[in-house]
Order: C-alpha cells, then sequence, then structure tokens
C-alpha cells in the first residue's frame, strides 16, 4: 500500500496462544473461583509494593489496573456506595467471560483473549480500593470498587512472549489505544445526515466535558480510504478526548490532558532512527503506521460466515413499535433535523473496502449485527421492562461459528477446527433465498483484497451472524431453552424468543460501539527477525522496522438497561443540538466541523 513517496508495510495483531490465559472451569457452571490464597498473596503485593501496578484508568463501570511484572490488567468492578451486588459480582464475572469466549471470540477470533477470574474477600477489596483512590480522578470517586469477583486479561500495550526477543533491546514499547465508536448505521436509525458520535459533541459541549468539538468522525477511520483514515487519526491527535491514548512500556504518555505538542518529546523516542526527520515528517509517518495497521488483514481474524440455518420473520415488529412511546421526542427531533439541515454539517457516510480479517472489519461486522431499528428494541423494552434483567437476556446466548483458523499455532494459539453450528439470523423479510445467495445490499460490502501470492480474491463482510440459542454442539448449554424459560417463569416474564433476538442483537452491537483496539509496536532489528513471520512486522521506513501486536479491549456485555439510558441520552443530545445550531445560526457563524 502506497501512502506517497513511501510504503508502510504492515501486519499486525500477534496472539500467542491460548496458553497464556486461564480460565478455571467448573462442570457445574463453566467458571471455578481462584484459590483464596493467591489472590490474597496477590493482592498483598499489591498493597505493599506499589510499583508493582500502574493505575491506567477507568470508566462508568470498572477500573483498569495494570501489573507490568506479568503484563496483564485487572478489572475491578464499581458500585456506588450501598449498591452491592448480592453475590459479590459472581454472576457478573461469569457473564463477562462467558459472553467473550461464546460469542465475542466468534467475531474478533483471536484479537480476544478470554479473562481469567480472581475472587477475594470484602476486606481484600476496601484496602485494594483505599489505596487505589488516590491516584484516581475526582470526578470518578464517587463509585468505589466493591465486588470481589475481578478478572484479569492479557496486556495488550506490549508485545506477547513470542515476539519481545526480537525487540531492540533499547527501545521502548509503544501503543496506540483507539476508541472507533460507530462506524455503521442501520437503515432505520438514520434521521440525520450526521453520526451519532459528531452529534454527542453538542452534548458533551453543553455539559462542559469538552472545551471544544472535535473534527474526528468514526466513519472516516471505517472508510478503508488511507487519505480519510490518516485525517480521522490525525483529529483523533488534535483532540483525544476519550478516544485516543498513547503508551510507553504501558504508562500513559498522551491522552486527554496533554497539548499537540507534547508529541514532539514522544516520537523523539520512539522514531529515534529517524531523527533527522521533522516533525510534520515523522508525523506522517505515525498516521501512515496506524491506518495501515488498522487495515491489515491478519490470518488469525478470517472466519467463514456461520452456515444459515434458518431465519426468523420480523414484520410483526410493526405492531411493538406502534403501540409503544416514542423514544425520541417528536417537537425536539423535528426541530434539529430542520436546524441540522439549514447550517449543512454533514457527515461522509460513503463506505469503503475493509480487507475482511482486518481488525475494523471484524467490529464492523459486530455493528452490522440486524436488530430492526431502536425504535424497535425500546418497544420490546418498554413492553417488558418490568421483568426483563440481564439474566434472562444472556441466558441463551450460545457459542457461534468458530471460523477457519490459522495453520500456525504458535502465534496466534488458535484451534485448526471448524465448527459447523445452527444459526439463528433475523431478517428484513425472512426471504430465506435473498440470505442463502448473500445478493449484496446496502448493508454488505464485497472487497477484493491481495492474499499472499498477490492474488485478488472477493471477501464479504456481511450480517449474516447472529445469536441465537444453544448449539447441540455446545454441551455445557444444552438446557439454554430449559434456562430461559424457567428464568422467565420466576420473573413472570412473557416476552418471547423472537423478542430476545433483537435486545440480544443490540446489545451485541452496543458492546461493538464502544470497544476499543490497541495497537502495540516496538523497534526491531533486522537482523533478529528471520525466525518471525513476516507478516508481524512492520517495515515504516527504510531504517526503521517494527514488531506490532493488536488486540481489542472494552467488550463487556451491556446491561439490558441502557436501553432506557440510551433513549435519555439521545433526547439529550437533541435538545443539546439545537441549542447549540440556533445560537451559532443566529450569530451568522459558520459550523467550524464538517465532513464532506
Amino acid at each position: 500500500m502506497k501512502f506517497g513517496e513511501e510504503s508502510v508495510v504492515c501486519v499486525a495483531s500477534l496472539h500467542p496462544g491460548a496458553d497464556d490465559v486461564e480460565v478455571f472451569l467448573k462442570p457445574e457452571d463453566g467458571v471455578k473461583e481462584e484459590p483464596d490464597e493467591r489472590w490474597k498473596r496477590a493482592l498483598d503485593q499489591l498493597l505493599v509494593d506499589d510499583s508493582s501496578f500502574v493505575y491506567r484508568g477507568e470508566g462508568n463501570a470498572n477500573v483498569v489496573l495494570a501489573l507490568p511484572r506479568e503484563r496483564r490488567v485487572l478489572r475491578l468492578r464499581k458500585s456506588p456506595p450501598g449498591e452491592t451486588s448480592t453475590d459479590a459480582g459472581r454472576a457478573r464475572a461469569v457473564r463477562e467471560i462467558e459472553f467473550l469466549r461464546n460469542v465475542i471470540s466468534g467475531f474478533l477470533g483471536g484479537y480476544v483473549q478470554p479473562p481469567e477470574m480472581l475472587c477475594g474477600t470484602p476486606e481484600d477489596m476496601i484496602k485494594l480500593s483505599e489505596a487505589i483512590r488516590p491516584l484516581r480522578p475526582e470526578h470518578r470517586r464517587i463509585k468505589d470498587v466493591v465486588e470481589e469477583y475481578v478478572t484479569k486479561y492479557l496486556d495488550y500495550a506490549f508485545l506477547p512472549e513470542v515476539l519481545r526477543s526480537v525487540g531492540h533491546p533499547k527501545r521502548s514499547t509503544f501503543s496506540v489505544e483507539i476508541k472507533p465508536k460507530q462506524g455503521f448505521r442501520h437503515e432505520l436509525d438514520e434521521p440525520f445526515e450526521k453520526c451519532t458520535y459528531c452529534l454527542t459533541q453538542y452534548y458533551k459541549l453543553k455539559r462542559g466535558e469538552i472545551t471544544s468539538r472535535s473534527n474526528y468522525c468514526p466513519f472516516d477511520l471505517f472508510s478503508g480510504d488511507t487519505e480519510r483514515m490518516r485525517k480521522a487519526i490525525l483529529e483523533l491527535l488534535r483532540s483525544p478526548q476519550n478516544n485516543l491514548k498513547i503508551f510507553r512500556n504501558g504508562v500513559v504518555v498522551y491522552d486527554s490532558k496533554s497539548n499537540f505538542d507534547d508529541l514532539r518529546t514522544i516520537f523523539a523516542e520512539w522514531f529515534a532512527a529517524e531523527a533527522s526527520r521533522s516533525f510534520e515528517q515523522i508525523l506522517e509517518i505515525f498516521l501512515r503506521l496506524v491506518a495501515c495497521t488498522l487495515l491489515r488483514g491478519f490470518s488469525h481474524g478470517e472466519l467463514s460466515p456461520p452456515p444459515v440455518r434458518r431465519t426468523l420473520d420480523i414484520r410483526g415488529i410493526e405492531s411493538i413499535v406502534s403501540h409503544a412511546t416514542p423514544r425520541l421526542d417528536p417537537k425536539i427531533l423535528s426541530k434539529a433535523r430542520k436546524l441540522l439541515r439549514s447550517s449543512g454539517d454533514m457527515c461522509n457516510f460513503e463506505g469503503g473496502q475493509l480487507p475482511s480479517a482486518s481488525v475494523l472489519a471484524r467490529i464492523l461486522q459486530m455493528q452490522r449485527l440486524p436488530y430492526h431499528g431502536v425504535d424497535s428494541v425500546y418497544g420490546i423494552y418498554s413492553k417488558h421492562s418490568a421483568t426483563l434483567n440481564d439474566e434472562l437476556v444472556y441466558s441463551g446466548m450460545r457459542k457461534i461459528h468458530d471460523g477457519k483458523k490459522s495453520t500456525d499455532d504458535r502465534f496466534n494459539g488458535q484451534d485448526k477446527r471448524e465448527v459447523e453450528e445452527e444459526v439463528v439470523i433475523l431478517t428484513d423479510t425472512g426471504n430465506r433465498d435473498d440470505i442463502a445467495t448473500s445478493k449484496p445490499s446496502a448493508n454488505r460490502s464485497i472487497n477484493r483484497i491481495p492474499d499472499r501470492n498477490g492474488n485478488r480474491n472477493d471477501r464479504s463482510t456481511d450480517d449474516r451472524v447472529f445469536i441465537g440459542e444453544c448449539s447441540p454442539l455446545d454441551k455445557r448449554n444444552n438446557n439454554a431453552e430449559e434456562r430461559r424459560e424457567e428464568i422467565g417463569d420466576r420473573t413472570g416474564s412473557s416476552i418471547t424468543d423472537f423478542e430476545l433476538e433483537i435486545l440480544r442483537n443490540y446489545l451485541i452491537v452496543t458492546t461493538a460501539k464502544d470497544c476499543s483496539v490497541l495497537m502495540a509496536f516496538q523497534e526491531v532489528e533486522t537482523t533478529s527477525i528471520s525466525g518471525v513471520p513476516a507478516e508481524f512486522i512492520i517495515d515504516a521506513t527504510d531504517r526503521l522496522n517494527f514488531a506490532v501486536n493488536v488486540g481489542v479491549l472494552d467488550l463487556d456485555p451491556k446491561s439490558i438497561h441502557c436501553v432506557q439510558k440510551h433513549r435519555q441520552r439521545d433526547n439529550d443530545v437533541l435538545v443539546s443540538l439545537g441549542d447549540a445550531l440556533e445560537e451559532e445560526i443566529a450569530d451568522g457563524n459558520q459550523l467550524p466541523f464538517g465532513h464532506n
């Protein structure tokens, strides 16, 4: 792939094997608690030696601590004071592990590895919460770490063991974390010619979360067009917000609190072999490097589309929507549409061609799961909100199609087996023939990309994957239907399988919109890479080569009650949008960002 006068040949995402991750299983429920003594010793070490962990950051639900010596990260669940779960978070941790192993891995393959589960005591968590409290931002301290069940993940800010030996001994490992956000819109969720991320900028500005709106648009990043991707990454550097971070040896060196000029110091070390170049030239190398890494297809990520066994007709969904309270306030929606139309500010929704095995393509495939519009989702949620809970929604999810795995187990650790399972999908028409023949549509693109021999083959990224009820091949979930009925009986829920399928797809799509991609780079010496497949080396310039790894994180199963929160947020965004556009139009100012 050419970028100007130079070529950046890159391949990424190396996962050295399942042996790196332990998930302890117990026959009756799939997960076994970590022995208390082992966790106790680990916790004691954290408390007496503050150099054994690094505060990596936190969101609304979790605190993340990095363990540099282990190359692992701990995810600690937070709750407001007094709002502890009755099982100390065990069900939530089990659901997180099973969701990653049985659902997400079917989409992302070797880009994810399930975590290990640890179990402490209430006293343990009080000590740990107090120890990390001074490291946390003030506005995040309204919640504390209270649940005793903790998950431990691979740390994608570092290279896997199999690549560390080829790294330059005097060079640091740099990594870039990007939250791509939403790169696909379902046809029924398109009230504006502007994407959700760009609309939300008005809301954040009104709330004082940001001082100016970002020019980043996720559709540029997902476009597959190198110039649009370069622009998107540059805008993330200029306005990182919560969507871009740079790490040096696992420690954040660039984020929303940084200044753009801080990159000069970071790049001076990262691209030391190109010290004679100007900052602007180094910046271009960085932009091309990241864009190429996101575009590159990897053997472990090439999953075959699951076989189509049966379909569900969604023509009955109109009755659900027609009886539901409108999700968006009609008056506010109409006002926002008129103001946005008059502003002329639009996003570029034109799709590009993403290699089917690239990390962006795999994430996009998750976002393409059909759920017949957010209005349908909210209609179902409203109808059953009194009895809906996460246990009921997630009890029917089962392992989806594994696809074809790479033949090189040394580097990706995946099984060389292909599992065929019954797949339930939703379609807009219920026409099985249209799906079976895979006719191109607005939700499907054909990508022609070169294979390792330079041949160009048709690869498709479509929306034929769906999470349905359990497969007979998944013995641990053979009774998923009975389990769902048991939960339904206990809660008094009358929700149908059809309605559950729509909710499940929506939650998976929501997870895909909030995930993060973490890319790790370390300079290598060309004399030491003879034993490493060429695909795991980036040739950035004539004098600069990197070993690279890519992982996806922040893939928690979303609570079903996020549906109500999303409705409130969407209405708040419309109010903020209308207020901001009225002010700017009244002042005669041109809007500062557009993506035409």
